[in-house]
């Protein structure tokens, strides 16, 4: 995952903005606006300060759950202890039957068991598919739609020549 994300052009110089945007001025900015397939960014905290263990873990999951980028690093848990966590980014993992993370932590937690290891929590960083869909129902339910599709749609009349 490390190596992906800095073999992207993110990551590179490709010249200056002027090059890549032309002349823009101190009025002028720049919006970019993109969309891409969900994705959990899900992680779990290890009861272990051992990194090259918590390295096999992930490389453990990479092989076993699909559409999963898993890496592990130190970490310091919500109670200031020093640990490692796994961080992974869950792909195509729009369900709204089941969490996205539950294959990825059912490995973890048996992979750790066998290690006598501990997961001591995990968390998402992102809205779960689930979350998304209850919030639009929630907004949606709350708003009156501003348009009525039900009427037929107003003409106005022609501009005068």
């Amino acid at each position: 995952l490390v190596q992906v994300r800095r073999s992207t052009a993110f990551f590179k110089s490709n010249g200056s903005t002027e090059e890549q945007l032309g002349d823009t001025r101190s009025r002028s900015g720049v919006s970019v606006c993109g969309a891409t397939p969900y994705v959990l960014h899900w992680n779990a905290v290890l009861g272990s300060t051992d990194l090259p263990l918590a390295r096999s873990l992930a490389r453990f999951l990479r092989s076993r759950v699909p559409n999963i980028e898993a890496m592990a690093f130190r970490h310091v848990d919500a109670a200031g202890q020093p640990c490692c966590e796994i961080a992974c980014n869950i792909r195509d993992s729009v369900s709204l039957e089941e969490a996205p993370e539950a294959a990825a932590a059912s490995a973890l937690e048996e992979l750790c068991a066998a290690h006598g290891l501990d997961v001591l929590y995990s968390y998402a960083t992102n809205p779960r598919p689930q979350d998304l869909l209850r919030t639009a129902q929630r907004v949606l339910a709350a708003a009156p739609c501003p348009v009525d599709w039900a009427s037929p749609p107003r003409t106005s009349a022609a501009p005068a020549p």
